[in-house]
């Protein structure tokens, strides 16, 4: 049978007759050590560190005070409690004892009773600190697998994503897909965007929710988003007999307007999918669903249905968990929305009645965000003297479709000239063989980073000017950070649209598709 483990308390006196009083008194529940004077306490401690220690004021060399300042400047014995023992007739001043580090005073001669209590007192403390420590840095190892999955998720999940959403309407370019191909395709998209909506919710909303979510800012074109929704409502329209109308500026939009706002693609299209689902479905039959864009006048978002929120949710119908009348509801979806508002730097508003039906307003007011179009201090991009056709292309990412995706969205721009390398080592060599116009690399590769051939591509003599694209999961202020002071040109982050990185490369180039 194991034996029950005996807290050791160390009793520092330059007096027996007083080491002798205590021990008598603690012996029976504790394993007793003693020292004469404070070196020989402090050697004592050094190599064998006790669980408490009693501690007396006056003695000869250093005194109580003094030891006490160095177990506590000494990480190894700063949280061992020490409790002063000190005579009636000295003179203590409570403050310097305090102030060197002592949990308590016992005043001599002690009682038994009190010596008992005092010191079970400060063990059973002493042992709930270590506890709470334990479990902080069980709950620190947690937060940082957390970050290693998502770390993981967003590199993993959201690099098969971009092809879900990529290829299919690549394919549907062909002519001869079937219509039932091409709405198969269309249901294999839909599906890519509900999963990058599930992932998102999962992985970022808690950051949201903390303020610690990291922004990559690229400018977005809603118009697009809010017709890509529309159209993958259509049955919902139909089903409730409704009529949607979409404006820009107070004009009709059509099927080619732009209209490009500050913020993530994929962030819009999750929040404005919310807002715009919910409007339809708390639409009266036969009534009519507006979306409005301005961006004159910083830039904003109305979604306009004839419903009316009920009046008892009103008060709480951006808050979490709040639903009414939806069977499968999640309550989340208000509260997600108002969330991601935030994260764009903008505020998500209602306004809600009988007579007038409801509007949501989302204004992001301009300046607030700088999108991330990172070109370097040191380093400047000039329009090219070649044709695209001309240029060539280095795509680096250890995904065989990220290559196959990008360099098919390269060629539909009309470069003609694309290397494909799928590790760092591969693409060094390629730079050695040809001269680049444009590289595209992902950050996450195995063996080394894209972080590593950027540095290698800016040590090179005609390397200082390629412009380089990063493509990552997520864009953390360090990831920025080093990617500013290495020299990247801009930054991508998954899963992206074919637009987005049009986007990009036209704005490098200062030219249009």
């Amino acid at each position: 049978m194991t034996k029950p483990y005996s807290p050791a308390i160390l009793i520092v006196d330059d007096t027996p007759a007083n080491i002798d009083v205590l021990a008598g008194i603690l012996s029976p529940n504790y394993i007793i050590r003693a020292a004469r004077d404070g070196i020989k306490a402090l050697e004592s401690v050094d190599k064998n560190p006790p669980d408490l220690i009693l501690l007396d004021i006056m003695m000869p060399g250093i005194d109580g005070y003094t030891v006490c300042r160095r177990l506590k400047a000494n990480p190894k014995t700063r949280n061992i409690p020490v409790l002063f023992v000190t005579a009636k007739s000295e003179d203590v001043d409570e403050y310097q004892g305090f102030e060197a580090g002592a949990m308590d005073y016992l005043i001599k001669p002690v009682h038994p009773l009190v010596v008992m209590a005092r010191v079970k007192t400060h063990l059973s403390l002493a042992a709930s600190r270590r506890e709470l420590e334990k479990q902080n840095e069980t709950l620190q190892e947690v937060l940082r697998l957390r970050e290693d999955v998502e770390r993981i998720t967003n590199h993993d999940l959201k690099s098969p994503l971009t092809a879900i959403i990529n290829i299919p309407p690549m394919l549907m370019r062909d002519k001869n897909q079937t219509p039932d191909q091409i709405e198969m395709l269309e249901i294999l998209r839909k599906s890519g965007f509900r999963m990058l909506e599930m992932i998102n919710r999962s992985l970022d909303l808690y950051k949201m929710e903390q303020g610690l979510y990291r922004l990559n800012s690229v400018s977005v074109d809603v118009a697009k988003i809010v017709r890509d929704i529309f159209a993958e409502l259509r049955s919902l329209v139909s089903a409730k007999r409704i009529k949607t109308s979409f404006l820009i500026d107070g004009l009709p939009a059509t099927d080619s307007t732009e209209c490009f706002f500050p913020g993530e693609e994929f962030l819009f299209f999750s929040m404005l999918s919310n807002l715009i689902k919910n409007a339809m479905e708390a639409s009266p039959e036969w009534q009519e669903v507006v979306v409005t864009l301005r961006s004159n006048d910083g830039y904003c978002i109305e979604v306009k249905n004839q419903g009316e929120i009920p009046s008892a949710i009103r008060a709480h119908f951006m808050e979490r968990y709040v639903t009414h009348g939806k069977k499968d509801g999640t309550g989340l979806g208000g509260y997600s929305a108002r969330l991601m508002a935030k994260t764009l730097g903008g505020e998500l508003q209602f306004k809600s009645a009988k007579e007038s039906g409801t509007i949501l307003t989302l204004r992001i007011p301009k300046g607030e965000i700088q999108t991330l179009r990172t070109t370097s201090i040191d380093q400047t991009v000039v329009p090219p003297s070649k044709t695209r056709a001309e240029m060539g292309v280095l795509v680096v990412d250890d995904y065989g479709y990220m290559r196959k995706i990008i360099s098919d969205i390269l060629r539909q721009m009309g470069f003609g000239h694309i290397q494909e390398a799928e590790n760092v080592l591969e693409a060094e060599a390629f730079l050695e063989e040809n001269p680049f116009d444009l590289i595209i690399s992902d950050w996450n590769m195995p063996d080394r980073t894209g972080l590593e051939l950027l540095k290698t591509v800016r040590s090179r003599a005609d390397g200082s000017q390629i412009p380089f694209i990063f493509i990552i999961g997520v864009a953390t202020k360090e990831i920025i950070v080093l990617s500013r002071r290495n020299g990247v040109t801009d930054l991508l982050t998954k899963p992206f649209s074919p637009d987005v990185l049009k986007h990009k490369i036209d704005a490098i180039f200062c030219t249009k598709i």
